[in-house]
């Protein structure tokens, strides 16, 4: 679930979402642990982990990243 697609319109829903993402993260790497999972996957996963939670500090903090001009 991208950052964009919860509503935080209710105090618990922000902390609902980010109980997921904490769940979603250490059921990966126990499955990585296990193997289960390739490392590439495992990769792959918290990857896009770390980008839902950048893109979610971002938009509570209202910061957005400056186009850097060459």
């Amino acid at each position: 679930m991208k950052a964009d697609e919860i509503c935080l319109r209710s105090p618990g829903a922000f902390h609902k979402w980010a109980d997921e993402r904490r769940a979603n993260v250490w059921h990966t790497i126990e499955k990585f642990e296990a193997g289960e999972v390739s490392p590439r996957e495992a990769h792959e996963i918290l990857r896009q982990e770390k980008k839902a939670l950048s893109a979610m500090g971002r938009r509570l903090s209202g910061l957005k990243r400056a186009r850097v001009r060459k």
